[in-house]
């Protein structure tokens, strides 16, 4: 087991941005969440998968709903939600883990882990998740594709909570978002789910995924220049760079706990390049060619031109009229499990109305960027 350091936390944020394929929270979230982590007198311990007892209780604690409303969230409700949970279930947790890489929740476990530490608990963040990069539905996690059962759920902010009892992760993800559209949510709220045993958890989780963003944050930040972050990032995440150019416009509407949207890069030469969005980037198509140049689950990522810093599409709007670089990168092998790649192609045929295969990265051809 280990403990982060500042500089750790960091370079796992800048890591966690580009890995959340625009979503995964807002980087303000993030931000707060590592100030408050560092505030505590004791950082919590970081555990790995082979720290885990087969009986050990293991639950994915995140912050859900639209990236909009998260911008004030307040992470504690995380928190809430985990005492709550333990409250319903008449046990106790050792360690909480994230649901994706993302900005904000990438640090929900670890904050968790802090909060519940300075109370005397002993609480420690593991590094799995139940996906290598931010998706927008439980049912394209991990334990979805290997069909583990979510039993019980918890949604809470500070003035109210609900839960329930529920089977596959289409039940969960359906009931969950039903709750946090009612009035008294405003969108967004703390989750606990997929309370497990760690037999359970070493079947399904995908490992080491705060080692996988820290590695890159590190990398970016000892690259230097923008044109060598750019090599950094293309290098690691084995992707490539989509275009360079104005981001002309971003759009974005919350329905249903989800921000959905476009955003349109204006490339040298008149080429525009098209973004989609439902709380993370899932299609990009160029204006000049008769096909997308990726697609979900695939990666789309944005790093701003001028800093080299990778932003989400909370912060989008904040780089309109900017120059801004569109990396895309393939999907690890556990989000190419069939049974998510289906989901994938759900959400996009309604969001773009795009009705075909998710054809990976590399099958797609390599245009002039």
């Amino acid at each position: 087991m280990t403990r982060f350091t500042a500089q750790d936390l960091a370079d796992l944020l800048t890591g966690a941005v580009l890995y959340g394929s625009g979503g995964g929270g807002p980087v303000a979230m993030g931000d707060l969440m590592r100030t408050k982590i560092l505030a505590q007198p004791v950082q919590p311990q970081i555990a790995e998968m082979d720290d885990v007892g087969d009986d050990d209780w293991v639950v994915i604690v995140a912050g859900v709903g639209s990236p909009d409303a998260a911008k004030d969230f307040d992470p504690s409700c995380a928190v809430v939600a985990l005492e709550c949970l333990e409250e319903k279930m008449g046990i106790r947790f050792g360690y909480v883990m994230a649901a994706e890489i993302g900005a904000g929740n990438s640090f929900m476990p670890i904050y968790v882990a802090a909060q519940m530490t300075s109370k005397g608990r002993d609480v420690k963040a593991l590094d799995v998740a139940g996906s290598d990069r931010a998706v927008p539905s439980i049912t394209m996690s991990s334990f979805a594709a290997d069909g583990v059962e979510v039993g019980w759920f918890m949604v809470a902010n500070h003035d109210h909570h609900e839960g329930a009892r529920v089977g596959d992760a289409a039940e969960a993800s359906g009931k969950m978002r039903a709750v946090i559209t009612k009035p008294e949510y405003a969108q967004v709220a703390g989750l606990a789910i997929w309370p497990m045993q760690g037999r359970v958890m070493k079947a399904s989780a995908v490992p080491r995924t705060f080692g996988k963003a820290l590695t890159l944050g590190r990398a970016l930040r000892e690259a230097g220049t923008v044109d060598r972050k750019v090599a950094a990032a293309t290098r690691l995440m084995g992707g490539k760079v989509l275009g360079r150019g104005t981001l002309a416009e971003f759009d974005s509407e919350t329905s249903g706990s989800f921000d959905s949207g476009r955003a349109v890069v204006a490339l040298p030469g008149g080429t525009s390049l098209i973004v989609l969005n439902k709380n993370e980037n899932l299609l990009a198509w160029r204006s000049d060619l008769p096909h997308p140049v990726a697609i979900g689950p695939d990666l789309i990522s944005y790093m701003c031109a001028e800093t080299g810093a990778p932003f989400s599409n909370a912060e989008a709007k904040d780089h309109k009229g900017r120059e801004v670089i569109v990396l895309a990168s393939p999907a690890s092998g556990a989000m190419r499990a069939p049974e998510i790649v289906e989901v994938f192609r759900g959400a996009m045929a309604t969001m773009g109305g795009y009705p075909g295969p998710a054809v990976p990265l590399g099958a797609l051809g390599d245009p002039e960027t």
